[in-house]
């Protein structure tokens, strides 16, 4: 996508936290489900968090909020983490980042987090939609934290190790 369609039809997010040293990245997020894909026959919409997590091949709903939506499962997988190999349903939802943006996932794992910080992981399947940028930037000459996103990209990719070689080869000219 050329850079004026992404301005007309993209979306971006932007968080910016304090912590310059932080751990995970939660962003809020709203679920909106479909009427064939719940049992009741009823589209609901829950709003909850999300982590980030580039180390994950797919996203993943908590199964009890895939439960409390009344999803239904469309199909099973088998995935492996940390304690072994399990077969898992898939759910299918809408997913509204921030309000700024909409993902529709066609396949997301149940999983069973055992925290209430956030309900939804968000996995390479979306993240591979977009490009993301993490890093640090200086705020009142303090270091914060900065994630953004944007889907679909915007066409202007960073590629920081050819910046280097390229300001290199000028001081070496100066």
């Amino acid at each position: 996508m050329n850079y004026e369609d992404w301005l007309k039809y993209g979306g971006a997010i932007t968080i910016r936290n304090e912590d310059p040293y932080l751990k995970s990245i939660i962003i809020p997020v709203t679920i909106q489900t479909a009427p064939n894909l719940c049992s009741d026959g009823i589209s609901k919409m829950y709003s909850t968090y999300a982590l980030i997590d580039t180390g994950a091949t797919v996203s993943a709903i908590d199964m009890e909020v895939a439960k409390k939506l009344q999803l239904l499962p469309i199909s099973k997988c088998s995935v492996n983490g940390v304690h072994g190999t399990s077969v898992v349903d898939m759910f299918s939802f809408n997913l509204h980042l921030m309000g700024s943006m909409s993902v529709a996932v066609k396949l997301a794992t149940a999983g069973q987090f055992k925290t209430s910080a956030f309900k939804i992981l968000i996995g390479m399947d979306i993240l591979r939609l977009g490009e993301l940028y993490l890093g640090q930037e200086l705020k009142d000459g303090k270091p914060v934290t900065l994630f953004s996103f944007s889907i679909p990209p915007t066409g202007n990719t960073i590629d920081f190790a050819d910046k280097l070689v390229k300001a290199r080869s000028t001081l070496k000219k100066s």
